[in-house]
């Protein structure tokens, strides 16, 4: 994806991006909000969005599936749209490897839930942090 980047026009890779299954959700959204959405991508720089997937990205990070175990027991919550299957399916299998791990699904909101339900993200973000301090 990072030398798609850098191969083609930004404003074509952004028609591409937008057109993954992940993202699809956000086509609910009033046409005001994503057009901004779409404004403010097309206002990155390609090299920094390529370099954003190289260093970044989940093809760049390292596993730590084995040592979730091994997490000191540190509330971890993991905050997933109820759209976004692949990623339910990931904090899932976390869940199961480190019961610690506290899982909320939002409704209504796919992989970007803090564009997709600021209000409730918002909402719980602050819950959070507030009973963090």
């Amino acid at each position: 994806l990072a030398e798609r980047l850098l191969e083609e026009p930004l404003v074509d890779f952004i028609d591409f991006w937008q057109e993954l299954p992940l993202f699809q959700t956000q086509k609910a959204l009033p046409v005001a909000q994503q057009m901004a959405i779409r404004q403010e991508r097309l206002s990155q720089s390609a090299f920094g969005l390529a370099s954003s997937l190289w260093y970044m990205g989940t093809g760049a990070q390292e596993s730590y599936w084995e040592r979730l175990a091994e997490l000191q027991p540190i509330p971890t919550d993991l905050l997933v749209g109820g759209e976004d299957q692949k990623f339910i399916g990931i904090a899932k299998k976390m869940q199961a490897r480190q019961p610690l791990l506290r899982l909320t699904i939002f409704p209504e909101a796919g992989h970007c839930i803090h564009l997709e339900q600021p209000t409730i993200f918002y909402e719980k973000v602050t819950a959070l942090l507030e009973g963090a301090i």
